[in-house]
């Protein structure tokens, strides 16, 4: 079963909480639901440390199991209401997941991967608030030169580096792919403390790598969401994720009409101020 784990940073200044206070509060949500709590950074705990934007709430590598996405969606929601509604993401705070692949053993998964992102990555970035688009902390595959390359590449571990796949910026990244921790970082979301999105697109990206080993996927520019969602529809990864495939498409959908009335309700303000 493929593992998963969450990053998700928010606002020091906009908890308004000291770390002690808030590490305790967390760390008795956190046993409550049947998991444990660590101060240092720890691949079986659940932790809190200090970021560039804050604060940055770590889970254990977790079995994509419906039990256990259940359990990080009780976290989120539970240390949500330690803020009492206080709206504790700024703009430069993101949300990671980190993916389990080390069950890719031939260098046609690693390129499925490379290829389902580059391909679907427009559709990705529009059910994304808009600033999740040009931000410095996450480099879109799009603007990077020699992906094309480096995904028809016989060996393309060893050509990581080469074509800075290794950076930890980037939207999918493998800088923490090394031999005892063979992980990618999929860094495009933006912070959130709303459990049923981190839950949702969490299962969307451990989706995508199960399909990912499942066929040879190659690039094919122009994706529209349309085309997305009907391959989330119709992929079959013959795990549990795959009975949660119909309300993640509906999801899917209602991200990209929020975003639509967002970036309507921009257009028309700025309209509104330049007549």
């Amino acid at each position: 079963m493929r593992k998963i784990g969450i990053e998700l940073e928010f606002s020091d200044e906009l908890a308004n909480t000291s770390y002690d206070e808030l590490e305790n509060k967390i760390k008795t949500i956190v046993h409550a639901n049947g998991q444990s709590f660590s101060r240092s950074e720890h691949n079986a705990r659940w932790t809190l440390k200090g970021e560039h934007c804050g604060y940055e709430l770590t889970s254990p590598a977790m079995e994509a199991t419906q039990e256990n996405f259940q359990k990080i969606h009780n976290v989120v929601d539970q240390t949500r209401q330690i803020f009492n509604g206080r709206n504790v993401i700024r703009r430069n705070c993101g949300f990671h997941v980190h993916l389990d692949i080390s069950d890719y053993t031939r260098n046609e998964h690693h390129r499925s991967l490379i290829n389902l992102f580059r391909c679907y990555e427009p559709c990705l970035l529009s059910i994304l608030p808009a600033s999740r688009t040009g931000n410095d902390y996450v480099r879109r595959l799009g603007r990077m030169s020699g992906l094309s390359d480096l995904a028809r590449s016989n060996n393309i571990l060893e050509n990581v580096s080469r074509y800075d796949l290794n950076d930890h910026m980037l939207a999918l990244n493998y800088s923490r792919y090394n031999s005892s921790r063979k992980t990618v970082e999929v860094r495009y979301a933006a912070g959130t403390m709303k459990p049923r999105k981190v839950v949702n697109w969490t299962r969307l990206m451990a989706f995508i790598a199960e399909a990912a080993k499942l066929k040879n996927y190659v690039f094919i520019p122009g994706c529209q969401l349309e085309g997305f969602k009907e391959f989330v529809r119709s992929t079959e990864t013959n795990t549990w994720l795959d009975s949660g495939r119909r309300e993640l498409v509906s999801w899917i959908q209602q991200r990209a009409d929020d975003r639509a009335r967002r970036d309507l309700a921009v257009q028309e303000r700025r309209s509104r101020q330049n007549a």
